[in-house]
């Protein structure tokens, strides 16, 4: 054998080798790429089932929330499907999911990416509040999550379960006697600004924010002057009313006027401090509606005061709720139901239509007129949200 032929026989081996190592190489490329894609496949599919699960939650959490916020409103109860919840929603974090109800389950099924989970609350009408006494728009059952009414439409009288007949009933004497009348708290006022507000001159209000079904205004002590008119202009309708929100006083002075014309709704006081409605000498008329006043103090009406007791007025257009006294004083005359956490008090000559319930005691002294009224309250229990 020559030296070249020796040669040429290495760099055939040679090549060989070489062919042999690229494939090798070629292949495990080839798996190294793949495995890649598999992993990151893998890494996708895991973020997008951890996504679907968080928002299929966040679904369940919005449904429980929005239910709470709208304890037995049509559409937030089991009544009604839950109508106001079911379907497709979005979040403002941009989370998305479609909420569906079979009683008396709901769940909240989410998607993202290629991946889909389906979260399930069981029993969810046990677990949230519905309409007080299991489907009353009204009453005061011991087990009422509110203690009057849920402005549904049912219209249940505030005092079915307290007052049979007569004309006052307490949870002491006179009456009906031995009967302790449901505690209510007062509503969370939104984030505002509340000023002073001291009517001088005749004015009418027709607040439309923040929506016209339920437009709100805030004020820190609220005053109408004497021989001064102040009307509110509220919407109409089941669940539709103009909630005012006073964190002082309520002052009605002499010889003023509040005209209501629609649903009206006065919550008097944050929780926890004791503010008062006055009406001294003045008169209140309800137009087209129903007029709903709440105070963490007293109500007091005095000398010859109208409330809601003109031609053609009705009991069933006033409702006054208060966790201090309530106070009827030196001639007047007032129809509607009146509702104490404390105790009523009627005397010197006022004249009263409709039914009264105090939590301690009803007195009734010196001439006072009193009618009995079952359908006291009824459309503002009705119509208007009492917590």
């Amino acid at each position: 054998m020559k030296f070249t032929d020796r040669i040429t026989n290495q760099r055939g081996v040679a090549l060989i080798a070489v062919i042999f190592i690229l494939v090798a190489l070629g292949g495990l490329g080839v798996t190294v790429s793949k495995l890649s894609q598999n992993q990151a496949k893998q890494a996708s599919s895991a973020v997008g089932v951890q996504d679907s699960y968080y928002a299929a939650q966040s679904g369940l959490e919005w449904a429980f929330q929005q239910v709470t916020d709208n304890t037995g409103t049509a559409g937030y109860t089991a009544a009604t499907g839950y109508s106001a919840l079911v379907g497709n929603r979005t979040l403002p974090n941009g989370d998305t999911f479609t909420i569906a109800y079979t009683a008396p389950n709901i769940s909240s099924t989410a998607k993202k990416g290629n991946d889909e989970r389906q979260l399930v609350l069981a029993s969810f009408d046990t677990l949230v509040p519905q309409v007080p006494g299991g489907g009353g728009g009204g009453g005061t059952g011991p087990s009422s999550t509110c203690a009057t009414s849920q402005g549904d439409g049912k219209g249940v009288d505030l005092f079915t379960q307290y007052v049979a007949a007569g004309n006052r009933i307490d949870g002491v004497t006179g009456g009906q006697s031995g009967i302790t009348p449901d505690n209510f708290s007062i509503p969370t006022f939104p984030t505002a600004t509340y000023n002073n507000q001291t009517f001088g001159s005749t004015t009418s209000l027709s607040p439309n924010t923040p929506s016209a079904d339920n437009p709100e205004l805030y004020y820190a002590d609220l005053q109408v002057n004497n021989n001064v008119s102040l009307t509110l202009n509220g919407p109409t309708g089941v669940g539709k009313y103009l909630t005012v929100y006073v964190k002082g006083d309520f002052d009605l002075k002499g010889n003023s006027t509040l005209n209501i014309n629609g649903n009206v709704r006065f919550v008097v006081g944050v929780s926890g401090t004791t503010k008062d409605i006055k009406v001294n000498g003045a008169t209140v008329n309800i137009t087209n509606g129903a007029l709903f006043m709440m105070a963490s103090g007293e109500f007091k009406a005095e000398n010859s005061f109208k409330v809601n007791s003109g031609a053609g007025s009705l009991s069933d257009n006033l409702l006054v709720m208060t966790q201090k006294e309530i106070k009827f004083e030196n001639n007047g005359s007032a129809k509607g139901g009146f509702y104490s956490m404390d105790e009523v008090k009627i005397e010197n000559n006022p004249t009263i239509t409709g039914a009264m319930v105090g939590k301690s005691k009803v007195e009734a002294e010196n001439n006072p007129t009193i009618t009995w009224d079952s359908n006291a309250a009824k459309n503002v229990t009705g119509n208007i949200k009492t917590c």
